[in-house]
C-alpha cells in the first residue's frame, strides 16, 4: 500500500517558492551567529529540509533551525 501523503497535489508543491516547504536556504541565509532559534521537531537532515530550514550537524544543541529569510 502506498503511504499517506497530506502534501500529495498541494499548490505549494506545485508551486514552488522559497518560504515553502522543502525549500533549500541559502549558505548565507543559514549563517546565524546566535541565537539559532529551533525548527523542526523530528531529528536528522531530511525532515530539517523538508520543514524549510537550515541543518548543522556540528551543533549539538540546535542542528535544526530557522534561517534569516
Amino acid at each position: 500500500l502506498p503511504k499517506c501523503n497530506p502534501f500529495r497535489g498541494s499548490p505549494a508543491l506545485l508551486n514552488p517558492h522559497p518560504a515553502v516547504l522543502g525549500a533549500h536556504l541559502t549558505q548565507e541565509q543559514c549563517h546565524v551567529v546566535a541565537g539559532k532559534i529551533p525548527c523542526a521537531d523530528a531529528p536528522g537532515q531530511a525532515p530539517c529540509f523538508q520543514a524549510g530550514c537550515c541543518y548543522d550537524e556540528t551543533d549539538l544543541t540546535t542542528p535544526c533551525y530557522y534561517g534569516n529569510t
